[in-house]
Order: structure tokens, then C-alpha cells, then sequence
């Protein structure tokens, strides 16, 4: 039972439509640009590290230009990574109410760690840029030795801070990603609920590592064409750009981009393959097809780039790659709700009683028998020789030894008996209608068993 089931209500069916649309919008925010922060991340302090290890001032500026364009301000990231990811979580948590899965509590975590993740590059970011302030007091007083011994220490402080916050927010997200893509793979497939119920489970798990290579490779793919959208495009690009540093940026970049968005479909197929019968459609073929048509597009746009070294087709690249993002994501979403379908009708129910109470209608026991009431109220839990939500009836009815009076008292107000099922909800009957119940239950296991 996730942590969440005590600050949750279990949604109706009206409601778990609009949580799945509302899920969607989460992801698009969310996935397209949580990619983007880690390979900014990954990009940045390897050129910055490889930058100064090499007096490499290409190297250098590319790290800079990379969290100057890709990494937005820290009230922009916790519009589009921190707000999303933990409504993510909520809407897991209602999705998967009451389910034995520990997706919602590992999506708890992540959210989390984004959200330290991205205070940690900010912070990584400003300290680039104090770096940038120090370099252009050197360059009016060139004598290092005039400096204040007070500046000459907080520059020092500044540059271990680059590296510190640098590699730390960098790790962090790296965890954040690898907790985020187990958790949504394990709630996909309800087959390995009961099998994966700690971190060692997620590092066992095919789908988590297929889903978080498939994450990386996209976040590879989708910072790579925000580099070259970004470094050439938009608003007439970067301003004071050498041949040579406008050169390597777009090699370098076309490059990634092409392998990376070659790599995509590749965990796309693989995890197609080892997604459940359950969770397939119609839906999932569609989306699937579109996302890799889309996929096929963008590459030809890199290639283009790459075979007439020209970055006019970065635009088009771009787009098509978000409009594939948005396949991908809309084909998860579908995934996710075929293989909670059967989770949901138990869920629903459990909703629909709880509003029931809150909401009673009146039912006349004359005009409903206790057979259509056992359909309407008790038949999504229990069955007569079956074990669902509830016990099956076969096992408990007979412990009342035909007692109409008992059974229906408790069926009008149930109790937790067995710790091995969850508690009955309350289902808002009147006396009538549970003694009509009772008797219908006791007399259909009474012709079935004879007892």
C-alpha cells in the first residue's frame, strides 16, 4: 500500500478519464524538457572539465552557452520539471490506489530529487556566470596581483563551486531519471507488482533499464536539436561566433543528434516487444507507428545537415522531434491505462460506493431485488467461488449458518475481518437492502454448495 492511499481518494470513472488527459499535459511538460536539463547537464560540465583540463576555449564557451540557452531560470524549472513530476505523482497515486506496487512512493522520490537536481544546476549555472564576471575584471586589471586578496578568494570559492555543484546536480538527476522510468515501467506491467517491492527489484527489472536508456538516448537526441535550434536559429542565434567554434557546434551537435534519434527507435521496438498482452491496443500500434514515422523524419533532417553542412534544416528537426516526443508520450499513456483496466474497475467501484455514502440515493428494496443489488454494489469485488478484492462467498457466507439477521448487519455496516483482504467499504444500503442481499447470498451458495 503506497503512503499515498491516506491522502488520496480512490476516482470514479468520469474522473479517471480527466486524470489520464491531465496526465498527458503533465508529460509533455515535463518529459521533453527534463531531458534537455540532464543533457545540459552531462554536455556542460564535461566541456567545462575537458575545457580546463585542455585550456581548450571552445570547449569552455560551449559549456557556458550550453546552460546560458538550454538551462532556464529556477522559477521557470519549477514551472515545467517540478510542479509536473509531482502531479505526475498524484495522479499515480490515484491511479494506483489501494494497489500493492511501489511506483507511487519511487515517483515520490524522484520528484524529489528533481527538484534538488535542478536548485543544484541553477546554482551551477551562476556560478558560471560569476566566473564569467571574475574573467572580465582580469581582463581590465590584468595583473592578477593587483587583484584584492578578498576577490582573489572568493574567485577560488567560485571555482570549486563550479565543479561541486556541477557533477552533484548532474548525479542527482542521473538518480532522479533512473527512479522516475523504473517506477513508470513497474506500474505498466501489474504482472511484476508483487515481484519488484524495493530499489533492488528496479535494478533487476529489463523494463527500468529499457525505459532509462530510452530516456537518455532522448535526452541526447532532444539537447543536441536545442543546441543547433538554439545556437542558429532562434531570434538570428548566438551573437560573436567564431568560424571555427560555429563549426564544431555543429558537428558536434548534428553528430549526437543523428546517433542518439537513430538509437530511439531501437528501445522503442525493444520495449514494444516486452510490454504485456494486457497493455496492448489499437492505440499503442497507432501511436507507435507515428512516433517512429516522425523519428525516421528527423533523422533525414540531421542528415541533411550533416551531407550539406547547413544548419537550415535545424528548425524543421526540432519540431518533428517534439511532435515524436508527443507520440511517444501519448502511446505511454495508453500503455498505462490498458494495463490498469482491470486494477480500475475495482477502484471505480470502491469510488462509486464512497460516494454513494456521501450521496445516498434512495433505493426502494420492492423494486430492486437482492440480486440486482449484489450486481450493481458487490459483484466488482466478490464472486462466489473466486478470490478478487473480497473473499469469495463460498468461503464466508456459509460461517453465518443461514443467519439472515447477521449477514445483512454486517453488510450494512462492514468491519476489517481478515487482515488478508483489505476493509469493506461502507456501501450506503438501507436495513431492506442488505437483508435483501443476505438472503439472495445465503440462498445462492445454499443451491451451489448444498451447505
Amino acid at each position: 500500500m503506497s503512503i499515498f492511499d491516506q491522502l488520496v481518494i480512490p476516482p470514479t470513472a468520469h474522473h479517471t478519464d480527466l486524470l489520464n488527459i491531465f496526465l498527458v499535459f503533465s508529460m509533455l511538460l515535463f518529459v521533453p524538457y527534463a531531458c534537455v536539463l540532464l543533457g545540459a547537464s552531462f554536455l556542460s560540465v564535461y566541456f567545462k572539465r575537458e575545457g580546463s583540463k585542455r585550456k581548450n576555449s571552445i570547449y569552455l564557451r560551449f559549456s557556458h552557452d550550453i546552460l546560458d540557452k538550454l538551462v532556464v531560470k529556477l522559477s521557470v524549472g519549477i514551472g515545467v520539471v517540478i510542479v509536473p513530476v509531482f502531479s505526475i505523482t498524484f495522479v499515480y497515486a490515484q491511479l494506483l490506489y489501494n494497489a500493492q506496487v511501489i511506483s507511487v512512493s519511487i515517483l515520490l522520490l524522484s520528484s524529489i530529487l528533481f527538484t534538488a537536481g535542478i536548485i543544484l544546476l541553477a546554482r551551477f549555472k551562476n556560478s558560471m556566470n560569476l566566473e564569467n564576471v571574475f574573467s572580465s575584471i582580469k581582463n581590465i586589471v590584468p595583473e592578477k596581483n593587483k587583484l584584492p586578496e578578498n576577490v582573489k578568494s572568493i574567485e577560488a570559492e567560485v571555482k570549486s563551486s563550479i565543479s561541486q555543484n556541477g557533477i552533484t546536480s548532474l548525479i542527482v538527476l542521473i538518480f532522479a531519471v533512473f527512479l522516475y522510468t523504473g517506477a513508470v515501467s513497474i506500474a505498466e506491467n501489474p504482472a511484476k507488482w508483487d515481484s519488484v517491492t524495493n530499489i533492488l527489484g528496479f535494478l533487476i527489472s529489463p523494463d527500468t533499464w529499457i525505459n532509462f536508456g530510452l530516456f537518455i538516448t532522448s535526452a541526447f537526441s532532444i539537447t543536441s536539436a536545442s543546441i543547433l535550434f538554439l545556437f542558429f536559429r532562434w531570434n538570428g542565434g548566438l551573437k560573436n561566433m567564431t568560424e571555427e567554434y560555429r563549426q564544431y557546434v555543429t558537428s558536434f551537435s548534428v553528430i549526437t543528434a543523428f546517433v542518439s534519434t537513430l538509437l530511439i527507435p531501437l528501445f522503442l521496438i525493444i520495449k514494444f516487444l516486452i510490454t504485456p498482452e494486457v497493455a496492448l491496443s489499437k492505440g499503442v500500434f497507432i501511436y507507435s507507428g507515428l512516433a517512429l514515422i516522425s523519428l525516421l523524419l528527423v533523422c533525414n533532417f540531421f542528415y541533411a545537415i550533416i551531407r550539406n553542412s547547413e544548419v537550415k534544416w535545424s528548425s524543421a528537426a526540432f519540431l518533428v522531434l517534439i511532435i515524436a516526443f508527443t507520440f511517444i508520450i501519448i502511446k505511454d499513456q495508453v500503455t498505462l491505462a490498458n494495463a490498469l483496466k482491470k486494477h480500475l474497475v475495482v477502484v471505480n467501484h470502491v469510488a462509486d460506493s464512497i460516494e454513494n455514502v456521501k450521496f445516498p440515493k434512495n433505493v426502494k428494496v420492492a423494486e430492486v431485488s437482492g440480486e440486482e443489488l449484489f450486481t450493481t454494489k458487490c459483484s466488482a469485488c466478490h464472486k462466489f467461488n473466486e478470490k478478487l478484492t473480497g473473499p469469495p462467498y463460498d468461503v464466508t457466507v456459509p460461517k453465518y449458518n443461514g443467519d439472515v439477521k447477521k449477514l445483512a448487519a454486517y453488510i450494512y455496516n462492514p468491519v476489517k475481518i481478515d487482515p488478508g483482504y483489505p476493509a469493506m467499504p461502507n456501501q450506503g444500503v438501507t436495513m431492506k437492502e442488505a437483508e435483501a442481499v443476505a438472503q439472495f447470498l445465503i440462498d445462492k451458495v445454499k443451491q451451489d454448495t448444498g451447505k
